[in-house]
């Protein structure tokens, strides 16, 4: 703001200037708003950074199966025996891997979580939306778990973020291959009053001594859209050992420096190459 000397010795106030100064202030409101909205929803389970969701635009809305539901139930849709027993427990501790969103967009994700004799999935951690707790079951190569936020907690930076409504993502997915070192791959999807979201994950064991554990058996699924945990673009055709995870292509499993497992971070002795499923990307040309 500026005032003006007149010629009598008074002041006069620039109204140029003000009107100015008004709406560069409007602006930066406008500006600061449309921010702000945009940014209620954060993801359910990056680590760090902020990315925006998009909403899945449908008429009905689909839910996802109850867990019961969905772990005994195979494949071909018929009930697993009610006199089967227990899947072998599978592996507790760190879990890393990635989700989807948008048709194409891929961020990390870990995961504590630990496996009872019984069939259960039990969890809790913290991520940039927030506190949680995680809850589920498995079985029959299959797992199904909820991510419930606590409402109003702290993020990893130690602030409330205004996304955390208390929503719940729900996780649906089965072994991806024929051994654990494939990993589990799904779907996840958030229905609650802050939106309707879908996306896919993909997991593997990633705590030390994983592959000292009985594997889990195979369903028989098979997921031709596997794709490279490092590139996110070729198909999966390695099995590193001794860890034997089976998660990279044969391009970034031979460029890897130093020579670690990037989800477990041992070190490579070998790398097993595998026919790989149709490329994950038919576009792509190495």
């Amino acid at each position: 703001m500026s005032y003006q000397l007149q010629s009598n010795g008074s002041c006069a106030f620039r109204t140029y200037s003000c009107i100015v100064l008004i709406a560069v202030i409007i602006a930066v409101l406008i500006y600061a708003f449309k921010y702000y909205t945009s940014s209620l929803v954060s993801p359910h389970f990056q680590q760090s950074g902020v990315t925006r969701l998009r909403r899945t635009l449908s008429g009905d809305r689909v839910h996802p199966p109850r867990w019961n539901d969905y772990i005994t139930r195979l494949n071909s849709g018929t009930l697993v025996p009610a006199d089967a027993p227990v899947a072998t427990a599978l592996p507790s501790g760190m879990w890393s891997g990635y989700y989807t969103f948008a048709g194409m967009r891929h961020d990390v994700c870990e995961f504590n979580l630990e496996f009872s004799e019984t069939g259960d999935i039990d969890g809790k951690g913290v991520d940039d939306v927030g506190r949680y707790d995680i809850a589920g079951r498995y079985g029959a190569a299959r797992l199904a778990f909820s991510k419930q936020y606590i409402a109003r907690s702290q993020n990893t930076a130690g602030v409330v973020h205004y996304g955390n409504q208390g929503h719940t993502v729900e996780y649906r997915g089965e072994l991806a291959g024929v051994s654990l070192g494939s990993g589990f791959r799904g779907a996840w999807t958030i229905r609650a009053t802050l939106g309707d979201y879908d996306g896919q994950f993909h997991l593997w064991p990633a705590m030390e001594g994983w592959a000292d554990t009985a594997p889990a058996e195979s369903s028989g699924a098979t997921f031709e859209e596997n794709e490279c945990v490092v590139c996110y673009d070729r198909s999966i055709s390695t099995c590193l050992r001794p860890c034997g995870h089976v998660a990279l292509c044969g391009v970034c499993a031979s460029r890897l420096n130093p020579r670690k497992c990037p989800l477990c971070r041992q070190n490579i002795v070998s790398v097993e190459n595998r026919a790989p499923s149709p490329p994950a990307n038919p576009s792509h040309q190495d």
